[in-house]
């Protein structure tokens, strides 16, 4: 889609936070949020989808900041 905003969220272990981020991107008119849970071992992903994230990517491993 041209003219399209994708937000891409790498996050661990950051159910307590992620779901205001994923609102807040979607407040600001950012048309796809996707979210990379990198091995969160709480309720990230869970938190991310509720918010309303266009997509929830679970790695297996912890993958780090770079490999988010």
């Amino acid at each position: 889609m041209p003219g399209t905003v994708l937000a891409l969220i790498p996050a661990r272990n950051e159910s307590r936070a992620i779901g205001r981020v994923v609102a807040g991107c979607r407040a600001q008119g950012i048309g796809r949020v996707w979210v990379l849970d990198d091995a969160s071992t709480d309720a990230t992903a869970a938190e991310a989808e509720a918010a309303g994230a266009a997509e929830v990517i679970r790695f297996p491993r912890r993958a780090g900041k770079t490999g988010a």
